[in-house]
């Protein structure tokens, strides 16, 4: 066997990288919730080829500060973490971005050609292009003076140029990996209400008879700045769809004063959204579509457990093993939840999650009974034409 050595620091930070971003969806996540925690209200995405040339995310967000600029892309550096108690204190101190672990950018640049930023704040008159190499370190002889709004432009190019292998896959498996992208797409578009979220597929038109190529366009999925969940679904899955979905809302005040013995003055927690109408009638099915969103304080993340509560309080009115869409954001004190522990954070670790999950399928046995019996299936339509 061979000697014991240290592996390199190069080597390290690809393997690591490796884990932190595993496909287009997960680098199309990360610099989505970096245009979100800037405070955007409008964020455009662009995939060129695909996705396979370059991924860019433009955001009109507060933009990035010029002393904090050649940290973009360096390992654990981040404006939204200082210790790591914040990710479980409640009130004042409590970590409320989508990131604070400081890896993604680094990620990024690790994994792909270059990444390329355009930022401007409001005190400047004119922004900055900023390029950065694999080290992740900022290549100041190629920054230069861009004039642009206020906000920023992220540019990630060839995703996973440094890793052959995830490269061709990436190639090969187009397709599934745009299916996974769009679906998480549509979590954080029904989510976030109160942003404009564009989705554009950009494809290079060849110039015929010597005249130089052209871009074109063509957007894939657009919400408006809605400010109501139904608004932002109506707007990603269809008004057919939501005209099978009836409004949810319940108090969880009550569960976590008995679980934590008391409230320390907080309250307003709950879980609220949208669910499906049960259907009506003797042996009547159901045409819901098994379209489930969960967000945990307004992260999008999987929640298996609820996943089965809602399906079994479900099988007392449809015995035909379908389940019904639900979009539902839970609201949690930050102590009682924990989404670090995957790299891309969609796991998420609840405190007496069991607990959550009867009280939430009692209310909705309940809810489903009271209903005024009216049924119509949800039907998605095709909302990028």
């Amino acid at each position: 066997m061979p000697p014991i050595q240290k592996i390199s620091t190069e080597s390290v930070r690809k393997i690591v990288a490796g884990q932190v971003v595993i496909d287009l969806a997960g680098a199309v996540k990360e610099l989505l919730e970096n245009a979100l925690d800037s405070g955007a209200t409008t964020v455009k995405i662009n995939l060129h080829n695909q996705g396979m040339d370059c991924v860019e995310v433009v955001d009109n967000g507060a933009g990035v500060g010029v002393e904090d600029r050649p940290l973009l892309c360096e390992k654990h550096a981040t404006s939204k973490l200082d210790k790591f108690e914040s990710l479980y204190e409640d009130g004042e101190g409590e970590v409320k971005s989508f990131g604070f672990r400081g890896e993604a950018l680094f990620s990024l640049a690790q994994l792909s050609d270059e990444v390329v930023f355009e930022t401007k704040t409001k005190g400047e008159a004119i922004g900055q292009r900023l390029v950065f190499g694999r080290d992740g370190k900022l290549k100041p002889s190629l920054t230069t003076k861009v004039a642009r709004p206020n906000g920023t432009t992220a540019q990630v190019k060839n995703l996973f140029a440094a890793l052959p292998v995830r490269r061709v896959d990436l190639q090969r498996r187009i397709k599934s990996q745009r299916v996974k992208l769009f679906r998480m797409l549509q979590a954080y578009a029904i989510t976030c209400v109160g942003v404009r979220l564009t989705v554009c597929d950009v494809k290079v038109v060849k110039g015929k008879k010597g005249k130089p190529d052209s871009t074109k366009s063509e957007t894939k999925l657009s919400t408006g700045m809605s400010t109501k969940i139904s608004q932002t679904m109506s707007s990603v899955l269809g008004a057919k769809f939501v005209a099978g979905m009836a409004e949810f809302s319940m108090s969880l005040d009550e569960t976590i004063m008995v679980l934590r013995g008391g409230l320390s003055g907080m309250s307003g927690f709950g879980i609220r959204g949208l669910v499906a109408k049960p259907p009506t009638g003797e042996g009547a099915s159901s045409g819901a579509r098994d379209l489930q969103f969960f967000s945990v304080n307004g992260r999008p993340v999987d929640i298996p457990n609820f996943t089965r509560a809602i399906g079994d309080a479900w099988r007392n009115f449809d015995h035909l093993g379908k389940k019904p869409a639900v979009a539902l954001d839970v609201k949690l004190p930050n102590s009682m939840f924990d989404v670090n522990l995957s790299p891309d954070k969609r796991e998420v670790f609840m405190a007496d999650e069991a607990r959550f999950c009867d009280v939430l399928k009692e209310r909705l046995v309940k809810f489903w009974q009271g209903s005024d019996g009216s049924f119509v299936s949800n039907e998605v339509q095709d909302m990028s034409k």
